[in-house]
């Protein structure tokens, strides 16, 4: 079982629950960051077959609970997303 991280901005209520969402996530071992689509649940408990994920808010404060994430396919690095203007 994975834990991963993502940083939000936005109030956590607001984050869709059991819908498929594309959010940045970074792996805590090895720090690599990707763009994935993924179903979460707030309640690990409930998602036997996901990984673990930790959600930082606003300055990197993480919130107490961690929740489950399940990962649908990878969208790309984070580097693939990035748009260059001159």
């Amino acid at each position: 079982m994975a834990i991963y991280e993502t940083f939000i901005l936005q109030d956590p209520s607001e984050i869709p629950e059991g819908k498929e969402y594309v959010l940045e996530i970074r792996d805590s071992e090895t720090y690599e960051t990707r763009v994935v689509k993924a179903v979460i649940d707030k309640s690990p408990k409930k998602s036997i077959e996901s990984d673990l994920l930790r959600v930082r808010w606003q300055r990197g404060m993480p919130l107490p609970e961690l929740w489950a994430i399940k990962i649908i396919e990878e969208v790309g690095a984070v580097s693939d997303n990035l748009k260059y203007t001159e």
